[in-house]
This record gives structure tokens, sequence and C-alpha cells, in this order.
């Protein structure tokens, strides 16, 4: 989505304009043929353009970005757009992996991505002038860093999150931060899952999964996944299911359910065994699916 924002401000229109081109509503509308007029206006190649725009796998069965299967729509800034201050001004480019609502940090420039002007904190849009201007005509760059303090924890899920989506494996990154070796959507579901319940209800309000975060409120909610998974590794089995208050059921039951990944299955299946119980997992596997849940899905 990046690309077709740079391609209409260097060439003097708007991604609105852009789009009706290409005869995209919206960009999770669009198919393969609008990314090969997509390829052919900007001199690219087709190939360097596959999956640059969402796909719409079905009703509940979330949204496919770059190959990747995500079980939320939400789960991808198609309307949310977040940049690296300093980024933009470099380069004029927006990254593709900051289109993910859990991609909170730059890792080359060790700072918060962020997703509102700072001057006036308007929201950012697909359809500002360019990557590095905002709708409301504010300088989104900035050329040197400031103190941005980022947590060891969120460089790491960063660091696991681009190696998901590039389908690489970084050394730098322990490896208990992704042990299940979960999928992209296995791993963004395993972070709703344990950081999308704000108290310790149990209960999360369906805004929460079919809204995009905002980047802060990303932050919250990787930094209570690792808080929570942290606690998951260090008690026993028999004392997890204390986490059933903290730990949403509906990601893991998408895990077990509708991932097509085998270690996403797995894991979920451990996981929810682990902090709903026996009992609860076998009910789960009798009703496959448990389409009530499931709902929240879509």
């Amino acid at each position: 989505m990046g690309y077709s924002l740079r391609l209409a401000a260097a060439n003097s229109m708007s991604v609105v304009e852009l789009y009706k081109l290409l005869r995209v509503n919206e960009p999770d509308g669009a198919a393969a043929r609008q990314e090969q007029a997509l390829a052919f206006l900007g001199g690219a190649n087709p190939d360097a353009l596959l999956g640059v725009f969402p796909i719409k796998l079905g009703r509940k069965a979330g949204i496919a970005f770059h190959g990747h299967a995500l079980p939320l729509k939400s789960m991808l800034r198609w309307r949310r757009p977040q940049v690296c201050p300093i980024c933009v001004a470099k380069t004029g480019y927006c990254r593709r992996v900051w289109d993910l609502s859990l991609s909170v940090v730059c890792l080359e420039h060790q700072c918060l991505l962020i997703d509102s002007c700072p001057t006036c904190k308007k929201n950012l849009t697909w359809t500002r002038p360019s990557p590095d201007w905002g709708k409301c005509q504010h300088y989104l760059g900035r050329n040197t860093k400031t103190v941005d303090v980022v947590p060891q924890h969120l460089l790491q899920h960063q660091e696991v999150l681009m190696d998901l989506f590039r389908r690489s494996r970084s050394s730098s990154v322990p490896l208990v931060m992704n042990e299940m070796q979960f999928s992209l959507g296995g791993w963004s579901a395993w972070a709703y899952a344990f950081g999308i319940c704000e108290r310790e209800t149990g209960s999360v309000n369906r805004g929460a999964y079919v809204s995009i975060p905002t980047t802060e409120k990303a932050v919250e909610l990787l930094t209570r996944a690792h808080a929570r998974w942290q606690l998951f590794r260090s008690i026993g089995s028999t004392d997890r299911e204390g986490l059933k208050w903290v730990v949403a059921e509906p990601p893991l039951i998408w895990l077990m359910a509708q991932s097509s990944d085998p270690h996403d299955r797995s894991a979920g299946l451990m996981i929810y065994r682990s902090v709903f119980g026996e009992k609860a997992l076998n009910e789960v596997i009798r009703r496959r699916g448990v389409a009530e849940q499931l709902t929240l899905f879509g």
C-alpha cells in the first residue's frame, strides 16, 4: 500500500485517483489483475508487487497479505497507516512490514513508529499527499533521532515479526520469543490471545477485535502479551488455569480450528489445554470451531 502512495505522489495525483485508474474501491478489494496494472503504471517488475494489495479470505476467514494469512482483517493497517519518521525523511519510503498492526518499531533507527501527525496529532491516512507529508499539510519526518527508549521486549517482538514476514530466521532473536514456531498469522493470534484482555475478566469487547489498533494500543497489547507469556512459561502446568481470566479464547480457537499451519494448531492445542483445561478443550474439539466464538473474527 505504501508503494501506491509513493507512485501517486511521484505522478502528482492522490491515491484515490490512482485507485480509480486501477478500478479499486478499497485496498482490501483488489485482485491480482490490479497488482499487474499497478506494476505496469509504475514500470515495476510484476513479481515484486505480488501480494501488495491485501486480499479478503472470506467473511470470517481473515485477510491475506504478501502470502501470509492473518486471522483478523484488523491485523492489517489498511485504514490506519504508520511510519518511521526518520525513514520517511531519509528515503520517502513506506516499508511493507509497517502495514502489520502489531509492527510498532523501526529496527534500523530503534524508534517507535507513529500513526498520527507529530504536529497536530491527526491520524495518518493513505490519502495523504506523500509518504512524508500528512493530509493536514504537516511534515511527518525528522532527520535526527530524538530520545526514544524502546523496551527490549518490543525490539525482540519486532525482530520475530520481521523474520516471520520475510520467512527467515535471525540469529539475534532468542528462540524463546517464538519457541512455538508460529506462522505470522499464528504469532499474531498468540499476541492477541495473551495481550488483548486489558482487565482480568477473561472477556473482550468485540470492537477490540474488529478495530485497527493505534500504534500506542498495539504497544500496550504486546507488552501485556509478553508479561503474561513469561508468567505462563514460569509456572507449572497445573497452575496455568488461573490465567484464563487474562487470556482470550477466540484467537486460540482460530489457531486450533482455522490455521493451516501444523505448528499453529499444535501450539493452540497445548496453550488452550493448559489455560482452560481438558474439559473445555474437548468441548471445543467436539464442536469443531465453536461458531459463536469464531464470529468475533470477521
